[in-house]
């Protein structure tokens, strides 16, 4: 995991706009609790949906799912890194 979060990449190397139509938009505290690497996987995900024209609900659907699994998994990783560290001792 690194220690770059996605809104400090989004401000510092900014990607190409999406379509104004575009309707899945993440805001700035979204942004700060995604990890760097995980919104470069979503974007990656998103563009090529976009570019396939398979960008519908269920596309939709799966991009918030792996948002939320990114934001829930940063948010746990300290604990868990805590857990194994003990127990290797």
């Amino acid at each position: 995991m690194s220690d770059v979060n996605a809104l400090a990449v989004a401000r510092t190397c900014p990607l190409p706009s999406l379509p104004p139509t575009f309707r899945f938009r993440l805001d700035e505290g979204e942004l700060a609790e995604l990890d760097a690497v995980d919104d470069l996987i979503l974007n990656v995900m998103m563009r090529s949906l976009i570019t396939a024209n398979e960008f519908d609900e269920s596309a939709q659907a799966l991009m918030l799912e792996f948002t939320l699994s990114a934001e829930i998994n940063r948010d746990d990783f300290p604990q868990r890194h805590e857990r194994r560290r003990h127990s290797s001792h």
